[in-house]
């Protein structure tokens, strides 16, 4: 009999993962380091707002990992690379989808070594998904092959310095003999540890409504602000500006949801004014499934405002190094086109969504058209990150797409402006 893994994924504009093996697997961490092993610093890139590590996998394959705190293991999502190494699997998952009704599935392999910087880890086991349900590249422009998940973070005390863009892994013994009380500058943040995943609390500003004090999933997989499980008739009643919008993909189908803005979060003594929310009605299957009960999940378009974040896990503390810069959010996007990417270099761009109500959504662009240039550049040598900024520039700027439908090259044009 099959184990059943429920395991939830959104690639679109956020990640996050929740999943279960029914009894756990233990795994043996060998560190290939002297004893005296002190602290790490590993370079990362920071793309799509996703934290990408370069890891060596089995000894073999240059990989990009992305750095997830949400998620509680460490995926493989390209089956294929794992049969070019002949890496044996070991049992055969069965994962569900959005809908908890379509089958996905997946295997576990164990005895995996993974390199991260000269970081050396061996005795890993890795979940490796049988499809590529996530679709990085064509959702976020970006070639990803795996999620580094908390059961590999758990063992260090982490920080990351979105600034110098560094992650640092220290020996946790380490890093409490040196670093006993907080510095000057920094705060620290008590938080609760379940199923390895880190969860605090912050007061929360809705349109009215009185303050709350939400659980929220710290998650650097997250490529957004916020997102909240709500109930979307009363932000409705509250008069929340917010738009019904695709917030991701699930296994087995999109996810929909809202995008909006809450009055203000108090995060780490600053306060988030007017933050860009994704809003999702709590589904019901979450409390049935016995899932960590969360309001919602803070991603790195909040945490890279601070300089650093560190997540002790040994004393269960999110330590921030504090700014004074101000708070300063990305725009949002002011065209109503949700864009996908494809081809070898992932620089051939189509349209697979346009909101109701948006400039696109009058100008005649069609779904499944395919995008060639943009106000007279060609998308050939753009990114998808590229592309997508360029439909966040100033309210009222006018827009000129040349598109192939078919066999046809059409032009179409419209002005940006806010949508929430």
């Amino acid at each position: 009999m099959r184990s059943p893994v429920k395991l939830f994924h959104w690639s679109f504009p956020l990640i996050f993962l929740a999943g279960w093996f029914g009894k756990s697997h233990g795994q043996v961490f060998d560190m290939m380091q002297h004893r005296a092993f002190t602290k790490i610093d590993v370079p990362f890139r920071y793309e799509g707002n996703f934290i990408l590590l370069n890891v060596i996998f089995n000894n073999a394959l240059p990989l990009t990992f992305i750095l997830d705190t949400g998620a509680e293991y460490t995926l493989l999502t390209k089956k294929d690379i794992a049969e070019i190494l002949q890496i044996d699997f070991q049992k055969r998952f069965t994962l569900y989808g959005a809908d908890l009704k379509e089958e996905l599935y997946a295997y576990l392999t164990k005895n995996i070594s993974l390199q991260v910087g000269d970081l050396h880890a061996t005795h890993r086991s890795v979940l490796v998904l049988e499809e590529d349900y996530f679709r990085f590249e064509e959702y976020c422009g970006i070639q990803i092959h795996g999620i580094l998940g908390a059961d590999f973070l758990k063992r260090f005390t982490v920080q990351i310095d979105y600034d110098k863009q560094v992650v640092t892994f220290y020996n946790p013994a380490y890093y409490l003999r040196k670093y006993k009380t907080a510095a000057a500058r920094e705060l620290v943040l008590p938080f609760v540890l379940i199923k390895s995943k880190p969860y605090l609390r912050c007061t929360t500003h809705l349109y009215g409504q009185e303050a709350k004090h939400l659980n929220y999933l710290v998650d650097t997989g997250a490529g957004l602000s916020l997102l909240l499980y709500t109930d979307i008739d009363t932000l409705r009643q509250a008069q929340v500006k917010m738009v019904n919008s695709p917030i991701g993909l699930g296994l087995g189908g999109r996810l929909e949801g809202y995008v909006g803005r809450i009055k203000r979060l108090d995060f780490a003594s600053v306060s988030f004014p007017e933050l860009i929310t994704k809003f999702q009605q709590k589904p019901e299957f979450l409390d049935s499934l016995l899932l960590t009960p969360r309001d919602g999940i803070i991603g790195n378009n909040l945490l890279a405002h601070f300089p650093k974040i560190t997540f002790d896990y040994n004393r269960l503390h999110l330590i921030i190094t504090l700014t004074n810069k101000k708070v300063k959010q990305p725009p949002y996007d002011r065209s109503g086109l949700l864009i996908g990417a494809s081809g070898e270099s992932l620089n051939q761009f189509t349209i697979l969504n346009i909101l109701d109500a948006t400039p696109a959504a009058s100008s005649g662009l069609q779904v499944g058209d395919k995008i060639r240039k943009i106000n007279g550049i060609s998308t050939g040598i753009l990114s998808l990150e590229n592309v997508n900024n360029r439909f966040r520039g100033e309210s009222g700027k006018k827009m000129r797409l040349l598109v192939q439908r078919g066999d046809a090259l059409l032009a179409f044009s419209f002005s940006l402006k806010d949508i929430i």
